[in-house]
């Protein structure tokens, strides 16, 4: 992750059990990976490649993306 990358995790206290995460990425890439809950991913600006179980998609900005406990899905700019 270069210097102009940002990222930040956080809990909000009406929401404990509701993991936020909000990040600028423009280099970094997300291996394979599954989590054990829901993700919800809005792109704000730019643009993802996104491969979400066996779909590879690109996410422009103004998308939302779901992926369901235990999926597997990768990310990169």
């Amino acid at each position: 992750m270069d210097a102009t990358e940002t990222r930040k995790y956080w809990r909000h206290p009406c929401f404990p059990e509701l993991g936020l995460f909000k990040a600028r990425f423009t280099q970094h890439r997300y291996e394979l990976h599954t989590h054990p809950t829901y993700v919800i991913a809005l792109i704000t600006a730019g643009c993802e490649r996104i491969r979400i179980g066996r779909h590879k998609i690109i996410a422009p900005a103004g998308t939302i993306a779901v992926v369901n406990p235990e999926e597997w899905h990768d990310g990169e700019q």
